[in-house]
């Protein structure tokens, strides 16, 4: 869906900054985190937005003024969240391919806790932590084989996966290394897809967790950290409920218990997915006797969700749209520049009379928009904004110059 925006400042940004444009909604960003926060508030736990979803700096450093921890799977975006003074105390790597490199990064900005995934990735921990004296904090990653009812790409919680290991793996490992003077087993951590909008599997997840809990518990584990993960749906389309906070608050009261343990989730485009619009310009209408097609000036290399995931979001033309009184619609195919037919944000949508010269706002598009871009076909990334709420336009990343695309070259 697209946020309620102010028509004047989405003006301003693209006669400053042209298009293709990133728009983020700082009104959004802030009542997301605040609602979510609330939902969770009688466990009082450590919410690390998934930094993946959307890692601009700007986006980060906003979630760190209200209170929130990181979600990072690489070096480069816990670096990231150093940049903007974000607390390594409050930061879990998280991943399946961690490297030495990476691993040594992490232990020395003394992150809170690492989420391991496999017997490998552990001894290489324990190796890398006693080469350099640090001992570092462990939640083993339980893959509980519950299916999340969502797309096959952002499934990641059942044996068919390449995530987290049994409760049995796990148990074997922490009888293994629980002696280990390098590692502290402390901790437990699942994550069973994202875009969940059924209650039912994200209980079930739960439930087994703290099933599990109660079983390493028996063994002698000293558990102070469950790590929930994230993975909570949005509406991407009217007919569509996004996941239900209420019922959501309503069954971690009864499946969890507060104080019992330190609570993480790791929200990612809960947070963000909703506070953004892709702007981009009609360049031409090119009909056929089949198929209408607006091409845009924003191609897959800004938006790759709907060529990736076959991906619904919103689309509306801005041009005038607060004083339009055109009501002719017409069926399109808006589509962007790059040379693949994967290329297109919807398929005959149905949307009032475009011409030449339209900008058009494409929904949803603040997680795994900017963070999935590329340079693809050698074009340079967007400009990202944020529209703050006193009317003004802060620009949180320029737009990359041709020289930038080939610097790193060597002719």
């Amino acid at each position: 869906m697209i946020p309620e925006l102010n028509f004047n400042q989405v003006d301003q940004a693209i006669s400053v900054h042209s298009t293709p444009l990133y728009l983020y909604h700082h009104k959004t960003l802030v009542d997301n985190f605040k609602k979510f926060e609330e939902t969770l508030k009688s466990l009082n736990p450590t919410i690390c937005y998934a930094v993946k979803a959307c890692s601009t700096l700007g986006i980060l450093k906003l979630f760190h003024e209200l209170g929130g921890g990181f979600d990072i799977v690489s070096q480069g975006e816990l670096r990231r969240v150093l940049k903007v003074g974000g607390e390594t105390s409050r930061t879990v790597f998280a991943g399946v391919g961690k490297s030495v490199d990476e691993m040594r990064f992490a232990l020395m900005n003394e992150i809170r806790h690492f989420n391991v995934e496999s017997k490998s990735e552990l001894e290489t921990l324990e190796a890398v932590a006693k080469s350099i004296g640090k001992v570092a904090k462990v939640a083993f990653r339980i893959n509980p084989n519950v299916d999340a009812k969502t797309h096959h790409h952002i499934s990641t919680g059942t044996l068919t996966n390449k995530f987290g290991m049994t409760f049995s793996d796990a148990l074997e490992l922490y009888h293994k290394f629980s002696s280990s003077q390098s590692l502290s087993l402390s901790g437990l951590h699942c994550h069973i897809g994202s875009q969940i909008t059924d209650l039912e599997p994200i209980e079930l997840a739960y439930r087994e967790m703290m099933r599990v809990a109660s079983h390493f518990e028996e063994q002698g584990m000293k558990i102070d950290t469950i790590d929930l993960g994230g993975g909570f749906g949005i509406q991407y389309q009217a007919d569509q409920a996004p996941l239900d906070l209420v019922k959501l608050s309503e069954m971690i009261s009864r499946v969890l218990v507060p104080g019992r343990y330190s609570y993480l989730f790791e929200p990612g485009r809960f947070l963000v997915a909703s506070s953004a619009v892709l702007v981009t310009k009609v360049l031409y209408i090119k009909e056929n006797k089949l198929r209408n097609f607006a091409i845009s000036d924003a191609g897959m290399n800004d938006l790759i969700r709907p060529a990736f995931y076959d991906a619904y979001h919103e689309i509306k033309r801005h041009q005038e749209e607060h004083k339009s009184t055109d009501q002719a619609t017409k069926v399109y195919d808006i589509v962007g520049p790059v040379c693949e037919s994967g290329c297109y944000f919807a398929k005959q949508r149905e949307l009032p009379q475009l011409k030449q010269g339209d900008y058009l706002m494409i929904g949803d598009a603040g997680a795994y928009g900017s963070s999935m871009s590329s340079n693809y076909n050698s074009r340079p990334r967007p400009a990202e904004a944020l529209l703050m709420e006193d009317g003004t336009v802060k620009l949180l990343r320029r737009r990359e110059s041709y020289e930038e695309l080939y610097a790193q070259d060597l002719p």
